[in-house]
């Protein structure tokens, strides 16, 4: 009775299977010839370890002999056209001060907000009012849907 507790009674033990898993496949060598006819070995040209291939040296250029002249053609045809020194840049003074005293309006506002001709007199409210007027005459039963596309008797 003492080595019985709540949790190992609880909690039994039970045996857990491993999970299946498929056996791999064996590796089997290729039965044909392998084809060695890669870029590599049909353009490779072997020679001989102690051949020595020659460097290529760039063909002699002809010397120019004389005298350097040191005219361009620019300095034959550019013409000296006098001109004056440019002025300095200075920022033009476009910006002045507002005169008005500000109202507390934003910007948005004053594009998107209610004209100031329309904004004294009382706006138009589209809100219907909640007082039912009953209809003067009793109900017949007769609408324009049924008299437009009433019942046609075939």
């Amino acid at each position: 009775m003492e080595s019985d507790t709540t949790s190992r009674l609880d909690y039994k033990r039970w045996n857990v299977e491993p999970v299946y898993k498929r056996p791999g496949e064996e590796w089997l060598p290729p039965t044909n010839q392998m084809e060695n006819n890669t870029s590599y070995s049909t353009d490779y040209t072997q020679r001989a370890a102690g051949e020595r291939v020659q460097l290529i040296r760039p063909a002699p250029r002809d010397r120019v002999h004389g005298k350097f002249v040191s005219d361009t053609t620019y300095k034959n045809d550019f013409m000296n056209i006098p001109g004056e020194k440019r002025s300095m840049l200075k920022a033009k003074g476009e910006y002045q001060l507002p005169v008005d005293v500000f109202d507390g309006s934003s910007t948005y506002k004053g594009h998107y907000g209610i004209p100031p001709n329309l904004a004294d007199s009382k706006v138009i409210s589209f809100k219907p009012n909640n007082q039912f007027k009953p209809p003067e005459a009793p109900f017949e039963g007769v609408t324009l849907y049924s008299t437009d596309f009433g019942y046609v008797a075939s």
